[in-house]
Formats: structure tokens, C-alpha cells, sequence
């Protein structure tokens, strides 16, 4: 941010959610100096939505942007938010494109689930689904290139304005991680404001750094959150529907892995990466369905 900042004033609050890698002694280090930046040490580890909540409950700016330690912002990504939604009074948030330390496209935003999304997403490889269309989680391709309506923006860089988040209200604390901001936008889109994916605002994101290591722990946290979610807002089926179509579907990738994905030694780490994913996925499912 310090590198490349909004062009109005801003401020930053970093919230340490009982971290036990010294990062943040390291950045207070670094930062002490610039009065742009203040700090909160929370005593526990609060969660996403709970650290997000804090932060924002000890600031008084007109628009909050919530942004990921795992992410670095592009020369112009914020500004292009900002006006966006300085733009648009119907736009209660906005989103960038978020893409990977190697320049690939990830997970930027989704839709709202339907039948037919909750089944592409545990049927269909990536390169034959819709970015436009169904689908919770959408790494998006360059097919799009004017400002999109969705069903929600990942909260790993997700801007509002003061006005919307009181009206809204905060993020649901008993989401600890993951699904809080798709909870949100939900409830934002209650409001009729408009949820929007910027694709020229560009910041990069380091998916996943919080777990890594613990897969098992990510996929309980995650589909704790996924039943959550679809309790709170979908009918039971449908809530059904997401567990049960997962189950099949990550038992089959497994399966087919095992068989097919040893055999070629330039996949091997590949493959292995993608196995703990889908197991800990499944074995977090089972867990839930028992």
C-alpha cells in the first residue's frame, strides 16, 4: 500500500490475530514510523470476520476496504475501486481481479448458489465452466472487462463504504473463516445494492498461507462455514445438495488420481498437492454428514 497508495488519504489498521511467527513484531518494526498505520494485538485468534469487525470498529473513514496480509496491491488498484464506487450510488461493494504469484487468474468472486452452480462446481473442471454464469467460487477469465454484477467479491480485497457497512452491519462473527463475505453480500444484496467485480483493478493474492501445512484444518474451518451458510440463507436441500454432490465428487478425483496421476513424474508434486486437498475436503464432509 505504501508503494502504491490511493491517491486520497488513507490509513491502515493491522489487527494480529495472536500470531506465533513473530510477523507481527516484525511489522510494527518496519511500520512504527508512519503514522498511516496503527495496530491492534488481539489477545486470541478471533478469526476473519471478528479481526475485520475489530479493525473496523476503531476507525471513522468514509470508505473501508478490507484487504488480506496475503495479497499486494497493483499501481492504481485501490483508486480504480474507489471510483467505481464513488461512481455508482447503487454499489454497496466492489472487488478486483485477484490473480497468483505466477499471474494466473484466482478466486475473485462467485455467484449466489443455485442447483445448477453447486453441481458445475464439483463436476466440471474449471476450463469448462461459465465465469458468467453459476458457479460459488470464479477464478475469472480475461472474457470479461467491464465492471460485472455478482453474487458476492472475495473478501480478501473487498471495498464499501462507511453508509453501506452500517447499513448492512458487520460481518457475521460466528464464521470464523471463509463464507463471511459471501454472508455479507447476501444480506447487502437484501439492501438492493449491487455487488461488483472490477476487472482493471488487479492485486495479487497469495491464496491459502494461513493453512499451509494443516490442509485438514482449512477444509473443517471451510465446510463448517459452507453448512453455516446454506442454513442460514438456502433450503436444506439445496444445503444437501453442496455436501453430498462434494462427497461424490471429491471421492471420484481422488480415486482417479491415485490410478492416473503417479505415472507422469513431472505431476508428482502436482498431483500430491491436489490429493490433500480433496481428502482433507471429503474427510472435513464425512465428518459433518456423521
Amino acid at each position: 500500500i505504501r508503494k502504491f497508495p490511493p491517491s486520497n488519504d488513507w490509513g491502515v489498521i493491522i489487527v494480529d490475530n495472536c500470531s506465533q511467527d513473530h510477523s507481527f513484531n516484525k511489522a510494527r518494526k518496519v511500520l512504527d514510523d508512519d503514522a498511516r498505520f496503527d495496530f491492534i494485538e488481539a489477545e486470541e485468534n478471533l478469526g476473519f470476520a471478528a479481526g475485520n469487525n475489530l479493525a473496523i470498529s476503531k476507525s471513522s473513514c468514509r470508505l473501508i476496504l478490507l484487504l488480506n496480509p496475503d495479497t499486494c496491491v497493483t499501481d492504481g488498484a485501490i483508486d480504480k475501486l474507489i471510483s467505481q464506487i464513488d461512481k455508482h450510488s447503487d454499489y454497496g461493494a466492489v472487488g478486483p481481479r485477484l490473480i497468483s504469484e505466477n499471474g494466473e487468474n484466482t478466486v475473485s468472486f462467485g455467484w449466489l448458489p443455485t442447483w445448477g452452480g453447486i453441481l458445475s462446481d464439483a463436476f466440471l473442471p474449471s476450463r469448462f465452466k461459465n465465469p458468467k454464469s453459476g458457479g460459488l467460487g470464479i477464478a475469472p477469465d480475461d472474457s470479461i472487462s467491464e465492471p460485472l454484477e455478482v453474487g458476492y467479491v472475495s473478501g480478501a480485497c473487498l471495498l464499501t463504504t462507511r453508509e453501506t457497512w452500517e447499513l448492512v452491519g458487520q460481518l457475521d462473527e460466528d464464521y470464523f473463516a471463509y463464507f463471511e463475505e459471501t454472508d455479507w453480500c447476501v444480506r447487502l444484496k437484501a439492501k438492493g445494492l449491487k455487488v461488483m467485480y472490477i476487472p482493471d483493478s488487479v492485486v495479487y493474492h497469495f491464496e491459502g498461507r494461513s493453512f499451509v501445512g494443516i490442509p485438514y484444518k482449512k477444509m473443517e474451518i471451510f465446510v463448517a462455514s459452507a453448512r453455516r451458510f446454506f442454513k442460514l440463507h438456502y433450503s436444506p436441500s439445496l444445503g444437501s445438495l453442496y455436501i453430498y454432490s462434494n462427497v461424490l465428487a471429491s471421492a471420484m478425483k481422488i480415486t482417479y488420481l491415485t490410478v492416473t496421476g503417479w505415472w507422469s513424474s513431472g505431476r508428482r508434486e502436482r498431483t500430491a498437492s491436489i490429493l490433500a486437498h480433496h481428502r482433507a475436503f471429503l474427510r472435513a464432509l464425512i465428518k459433518k454428514i456423521t
